[in-house]
């Protein structure tokens, strides 16, 4: 139960995050969608052993979390929920990969361990792009934006209806639980032998309340096109934001940061 209830909790710190008033909630959510798309699409760009080259693009996260008063545990929480895939997916190139290409205190360094890293860089940084974007903008704005870039309807809604009741599925699942331990004091969690028969009262009861759901949104009306969201009205505030986001991903993206910082050193 404490598992469900915590699910629920995360789901519902997202959307407080996303009510919060600061300069990064004021942008346009058309804006903040392109700036997040453009700044995943600068970051999987670089080549695997180009780790170097992803140093300068953690200055968003960095600037952006406390400008919109996120609190960095929340966001770093959630990231940490996607890195052991990376970790495993990254795992291999430390073991195909082993052409040795410098040392470090006579510790021979191979292009799979950088490899490995930019990996799990490029996975953090992407998933604190798309947190940040979450975190402040609300979910059905953020659904109805998605429309004006003729996203196909189908897609929108199906996304949209699965967050919206997302909590409904976790909510069946908690009082399946309770009853469960109800009628098994004593065990701490689900049973192997009653896993089976358990998803499958779960999966019959989400069908159910799938059908009534339907039901009401026809009742309502419901013609295939679910609106929700206010239209929002581009602003300078937000064009400006936009600009200068993406001209930092494109500078950081076609020059080498790392390269220019030596040559200035070197200079003086």
């Amino acid at each position: 139960m404490s598992k469900i209830g915590d699910a629920i909790q995360t789901l519902s710190s997202m959307e407080d995050l996303a009510a919060k008033v600061s300069p990064v909630h004021r942008i346009h959510a058309n804006v903040k969608i392109l700036i997040t798309f453009f700044y995943l699409i600068a970051v999987l760009s670089f080549h695997r052993y180009n780790l170097a080259g992803l140093m300068p693009y953690f200055i968003y996260p960095a600037m952006i979390i406390p400008l919109a008063n996120i609190p960095f545990r929340e966001i770093l929480k959630r990231v940490l929920v996607a890195l052991p895939f990376s970790l495993f997916a990254g795992i291999s190139n430390l073991i195909f990969d082993r052409e040795v290409f410098s040392y470090l205190a006579q510790i021979p360094l191979t292009y799979g361990f950088i490899s490995f890293w930019t990996l799990m860089v490029k996975t953090f940084l992407c998933v604190c792009a798309v947190l940040i974007l979450v975190a402040t903008t609300n979910s059905f704005t953020l659904f109805a934006q998605l429309r004006t870039f003729k996203i196909p309807k189908i897609f929108v809604l199906t996304l949209m209806m699965t967050y919206r009741y997302i909590f409904v599925l976790l909510q069946e699942a908690g009082n399946m639980m309770k009853a469960y331990a109800l009628r098994a004091p004593g065990e701490k969690g689900i049973q192997m032998k009653d896993m089976g028969s358990f998803v499958g009262q779960l999966l019959l009861r989400c069908i159910d309340r799938s059908e009534h759901v339907y039901a009401a949104m026809q009742c309502r009306g419901f013609s295939g096109e679910y609106v929700v969201g206010k239209k929002q009205k581009l602003d300078a505030y937000s064009m400006i934001w936009g600009i200068t986001a993406t001209g930092v991903f494109a500078f950081f993206r076609f020059f080498s940061i790392p390269q220019l910082m030596e040559n200035l050193i070197q200079m003086i």
